[in-house]
C-alpha cells in the first residue's frame, strides 16, 4: 500500500456521492448540448430563414418546390381566389351596367343630333 494513498474505510469504500464530478461535468454538458438542440428546433423559423436565403440569392422561384405550403396557408391562398374570384365578377358587372349606360347615352345623343339635323 502506498504511503500517499489513505487507508480505505467505509466511507471511502461506501461514498455517499453516487456520481463522481467527471461524470457530472459530462451530465452537465450533454444537458447543455440537448437544451440548446430542442431550443434551435423549437424556438427557430427555418421556414422563413430558408425563404429568405433564397431570395437573397435570387432562386426565389424555388421556394414553393422547396417549402410545402400549410394547411393554413393553402386555405388562405383558397379563401384569396374566391375573394379575388368574387371582385372580378363584381367588377365584371360594373363594367357591364357602366357599357348599357354609355351606349344609351349614346343613342340619345344620336337621337337628338338627328331630330335637330
Amino acid at each position: 500500500m502506498n504511503s500517499a494513498e489513505p487507508a480505505p474505510t467505509a466511507v471511502n469504500a461506501y461514498s455517499s456521492s453516487l456520481i463522481s464530478s467527471r461524470h457530472r461535468l459530462l451530465l452537465v454538458a450533454v444537458a447543455i448540448f440537448v437544451i440548446l438542440i430542442l431550443r434551435n428546433a423549437f424556438m427557430r423559423d427555418y421556414t422563413n430563414e430558408t425563404r429568405d436565403y433564397l431570395t437573397s440569392v435570387g432562386k426565389s422561384d424555388l421556394i414553393d418546390t422547396i417549402i410545402p405550403k400549410t394547411q393554413t396557408e393553402l386555405k388562405l391562398e383558397k379563401l384569396g381566389k374566391d375573394e379575388l374570384l368574387k371582385q372580378l365578377a363584381q367588377n365584371m358587372t360594373i363594367m357591364i351596367a357602366t357599357i348599357n349606360e354609355m351606349k344609351l347615352e349614346i343613342e340619345n345623343l344620336k337621337s337628338t343630333n338627328s331630330s335637330k339635323a
